[in-house]
């Protein structure tokens, strides 16, 4: 099965998921290991907290904040609307993040970012404690646990830095008595309620008031990018995500680059993805055998400029969809995951998307359909 969408069928879809999802779900009963984990933590917490965290600070009067962003670069993306508005509100506040080595170096480049801490999933080992260590000097008033998931890592990590902070989660409707033991302000979202971005922005209007809007605060790059490339004269075509399941094979990236080229003729086309698959990307470009297209591996603060100022972006479900949707540029996104179609779509950018089975044996005539429908 194969689909084209468009973000009014998107959110079509999205309401009749809502409207069919049963209102009062039956509470999840944890493993008793992590009922006794979580009665352990709270009682901990209570014993060591000094202050009263229910009571909320006005945004001038917060002087430190910490982010939990440990995982990829494509949710930090998609949480800088956080940061757009403590620090709009706030520029004398400091916000440190707590980063991965997928996504530290991208952080950093990010001039509202004061400190990067890098976080091994282990939350036990050298490195992990340093950074503790480190953090724990640092006093923050509140701790946004932007995590989606990993809930109860996130409570023994913020309880490790930070006993007194106001520490805001996120649960579903099912796990929120459970974690509600943990979390000071707990945002209640399920699946497909909405995109990433507006979930992560939840957690400014549970704190701050209901009032603040994220149309006020866009995603955005945290890079001054410039290119030396005439801006609008190209397509990028990225054939590689973190997940097998969303790379696009030899194949199917000879059939989409090569009706691309032939169709847009009087456009550059780039091929291009992660280094590691520079065989691949070659292979694709060979394959093609046009003028027109060749392969892109550049520095990574050089293929923001160039793709942020592309005329469209051809890709599978991975970063290059939140760094073009910032900088405004059509793309053309392929998902082979429900869930990700409603939570992780390019977020206030023109686009079309096509919803594969399987990424690979799909129907690539559809992009060309697609992208006719984004560059005129």
């Amino acid at each position: 099965m194969q689909r084209l969408l468009t973000l009014n069928d998107i959110e079509i879809q999205r309401q009749n998921i809502l409207k069919n999802t049963p209102k009062n779900l039956k509470p999840y009963t944890a493993p008793l290991i992590k009922r006794i984990l979580y009665s352990y933590l709270k009682c901990k917490r209570k014993f060591r907290r000094n202050t009263d965290t229910k009571t909320k600070l006005s945004i001038e009067e917060i002087q430190r904040v910490l982010l939990f962003r440990y995982d990829a670069l494509g949710d930090y993306i998609v949480s800088t609307p956080v940061v757009s508005f403590l620090k709009q509100n706030n520029p004398n506040i400091i916000i440190d993040v707590v980063t991965s080595t997928r996504n530290d170096a991208f952080v950093q480049l990010d001039k509202n970012i004061s400190n990067t801490y890098i976080i091994d999933r282990n939350i036990y080992n050298k490195q992990t404690k340093h950074s503790i260590k480190q953090m724990k000097e640092n006093n923050y008033d509140i701790i946004f646990a932007l995590m989606y998931t990993k809930n109860t890592h996130s409570a023994d990590l913020a309880y490790q830095i930070a006993p007194n902070a106001h520490i805001i989660a996120y649960s579903a409707p099912d796990r929120a008595k459970l974690y509600g033991k943990l979390f000071d302000t707990l945002i209640i979202t399920t699946n497909y309620d909405s995109h990433h971005t507006e979930r992560m922005f939840k957690s400014i209007q549970a704190y701050f008031g209901s009032h603040h809007s994220i149309t006020d605060y866009p995603i955005y790059i945290p890079l001054q990018a410039t290119s030396n490339m005439p801006d609008g004269k190209y397509i990028i075509i990225n054939l590689t995500s973190s997940k097998d399941i969303n790379s696009i094979n030899e194949d199917i990236g000879t059939k989409i680059a090569t009706d691309v080229a032939k169709h847009y003729s009087n456009y550059h086309v780039f091929i291009t993805g992660y280094p590691s698959m520079k065989e691949l990307i070659d292979a694709v470009v060979n394959n093609v055998n046009s003028e027109n297209c060749s392969a892109l591996l550049v520095p990574f603060s050089d293929y923001i400029a160039i793709l942020s100022n592309a005329a469209l972006l051809i890709t599978s479900d991975s970063a290059p969809v939140h760094i073009a949707a910032a900088a405004n540029v059509p793309i053309v996104s392929i998902f082979v995951v429900d869930i990700s179609i409603f939570e992780w779509h390019p977020y206030r950018t023109d686009f079309r998307m096509i919803y594969a089975d399987n990424i690979n044996e799909m129907d690539t005539s559809m992009v060309i359909i697609a992208a006719k429908q984004l560059l005129h």
